[in-house]
């Protein structure tokens, strides 16, 4: 049976939350005060292990989020 959880990372300007070792992506996002400035949200890696979130703003606040699955 496979079993999903969620990860976190906040930063500045740039946030990456990854999965656990072995276990991989299933829909990721990430959460700010102001969308402005959002420029990307995507998955890392082939599979990917991890979701980045980048804003245009370096001093802006953001959160990562992924949702990760165990095989």
């Amino acid at each position: 049976m496979t079993s999903t959880y969620v990860v976190t990372a906040s930063g500045t300007g740039l946030a990456t939350a990854s999965c656990h070792p072995g276990d991989f992506v299933t829909g990721g996002g990430y959460t700010t005060t102001t969308a402005d400035g959002v420029i990307s949200s995507n998955p890392n890696g082939s599979p990917p292990t991890s979701w980045t979130a980048t804003t245009s703003v370096a001093t802006q606040p953001i959160t990562a989020f992924v949702v990760c699955a165990t095989p």
